[in-house]
């Protein structure tokens, strides 16, 4: 619910995660989901309504006018209770939507159960569990058209990578996760560095419940509570590390959530503790090994960014 003067009342709170810090923003009663973009975020409530801010819209949350009834958000996505995806933002995804655009629908996609957006490119998941995508797609190729992603079936998770790599994850009811698209520093997680225009499997990873897609790299969390990861795994100031098939990520375990942000890492423990991992700001031990996040607790859920990543209380 919004206050009278069209911001959003303090009572969740949204934790911005930079560099070594963390700041409190407005949020709202009923906030069920939360995404970054490369220098925005985003909240929706439970009402059906979409709120942003950064990006030009500043520091406060506005609302997204001309669309409601929204299910589940990307970035500069929202999935309609319709089941259509709508687009809209300097940095939309792709799909043929005019950048700065008010929220359009993305043309031929119905009966979306899910969706991911990346800088360019858009990724959806039908309800018969078969992957769709549109916009950017490997070797930097344009397509405005919707197309199938291979013979992918029995899909029940989707991530794309952010702005320094075009590639998808897909995550099968089998517990195998399945990737496709640019593959220069080894974020397909086959073993090679080839591009692939069709899924191949990500060896070495079963029994997997969730999966994360990075700038180039990947994370994936196991029904163990363990997690995963493989591509160009990043670090500050200092050269990153590439690892073409998924190792897994040290001294954490417990988790039940994860996300990835362009060149950092994160997860939330069962008693609600949120570590990160990677590029997260200045040096301080070893980047590869989680940190837990100092004066956060209690979280619900996260979002990774560019720059930036969000936590939900």
């Amino acid at each position: 619910m919004a206050s009278r003067n069209g911001t959003l009342p303090r009572v969740f709170v949204l934790i911005l995660l930079g560099v070594s810090l963390c700041l409190g923003v407005q949020a709202a009663p009923g906030v069920k989901a939360i995404a970054v973009g490369f220098d925005c975020s985003l909240a929706l409530l439970s009402d059906g309504t979409v709120w942003a801010w950064g990006s030009g819209r500043g520091p406060t949350p506005v609302r997204i006018r001309g669309i409601d009834g929204v299910t589940a958000i990307g970035r500069n996505l929202a999935l309609k209770n319709d089941g259509t995806v709508w687009a809209w933002a300097r940095d939309s995804p792709g799909c043929g939507v005019r950048q700065d655009s008010a929220p359009a629908p993305v043309i031929k996609l119905e009966g979306i159960v899910a969706v991911a957006g990346g800088a360019n490119h858009t990724v959806a998941l039908k309800r018969d569990g078969t992957v769709w995508a549109c916009g950017q797609t490997i070797a930097g190729v344009w397509s405005g058209e919707i197309m199938r992603v291979g013979e992918l079936t029995g899909v029940v998770a989707i991530a794309v990578g952010g702005p320094g790599s075009s590639h998808g994850l897909a995550l099968r009811n089998d517990g195998t996760v399945w990737a496709w698209g640019a593959n220069w520093s080894g974020q397909l997680g086959d073993g090679t560095t080839v591009d692939r225009s069709a899924p191949v499997q990500v060896s070495g990873l079963d029994d997997i419940v969730a999966v994360a897609a990075g700038g180039t790299h990947n994370v994936a969390l196991r029904r163990d509570g363990t997690v995963w990861q493989w591509g160009m795994i990043p670090t500050p100031y200092a050269q990153p590390t590439a690892s073409m098939t998924p190792q897994r990520v040290p001294e954490i375990n417990g988790v039940k959530t994860i996300t990835a942000g362009e060149s950092h890492s994160l997860a939330i423990k069962n008693d609600g503790s949120v570590w990160q991992w990677g590029n997260t700001g200045p040096p301080v031990g070893n980047p590869h090994v989680p940190v837990q996040v100092n004066g956060l607790e209690h979280a619900v859920a996260i979002a990774g960014g560019h720059h930036h990543s969000l936590a939900l209380k």
